[in-house]
């Protein structure tokens, strides 16, 4: 149960930053760099997020593979 809520979570926050990304993308192009700069840093906090996510659910998966035996 723990490992598919982290699957869930690191698959929303994905989703969530190719979303960001796109919206970035828009804003450099219709001129807003200050709102494009703003949305960069979001955009480094979530990949910073995703990056823990992955780590844990990294060592859900070991734990579930270790009790499993």
């Amino acid at each position: 149960a723990l490992l598919e809520e982290a699957n869930k979570e690191l698959a929303d926050a994905k989703n969530e930053l190719e979303a960001l990304n796109s919206v970035v993308a828009d804003a450099n192009q219709s001129g807003s760099g200050d709102y494009a700069q703003s949305l960069d840093n979001e955009i480094e906090d979530l990949k910073a997020s995703i990056l823990e996510l992955e780590k844990r659910t990294e060592e859900l998966a070991s734990m579930s593979a270790s009790m499993a035996v």
